[in-house]
């Protein structure tokens, strides 16, 4: 008898422990995603379309990587977000950002 009461606790509290566990998953999971909205809201479209390298780089600082067409001129802006795992690529025509777009590294 007294075997089969302390088998009960031991399965309770291994519930309860992979009940936190799951709770605890759930809560850094969720933080990640909303930490990777914000970032791609911060380098969204709307706040960067339009603007020239110039001024992109005056808002969000030195680019991780740029990249120039066969003319010489600038492409492609991109900006790694490392503790996220994303990056945000800008496109550049005629010396202004025309697109805005993100990817998973």
């Amino acid at each position: 008898m007294k075997r089969r009461h302390l088998t009960a606790l031991t399965v309770a509290i291994i519930i309860a422990f992979m009940t936190a566990l799951t709770i605890w998953l759930g809560i850094i999971l969720h933080r990640a995603k909303v930490e990777a909205v914000e970032w791609q809201d911060a380098h969204s479209a709307a706040k960067i379309v339009g603007k020239t390298a110039d001024q992109i780089v005056a808002i969000y600082g030195k680019p991780d990587s740029s990249e120039r067409g066969p003319d010489g001129k600038l492409d492609n802006i991109t900006y790694k977000d490392a503790r996220g795992g994303q990056d945000c690529g800008i496109s550049i025509q005629n010396a202004v950002a025309t697109d805005v777009y993100f990817w998973a590294q």
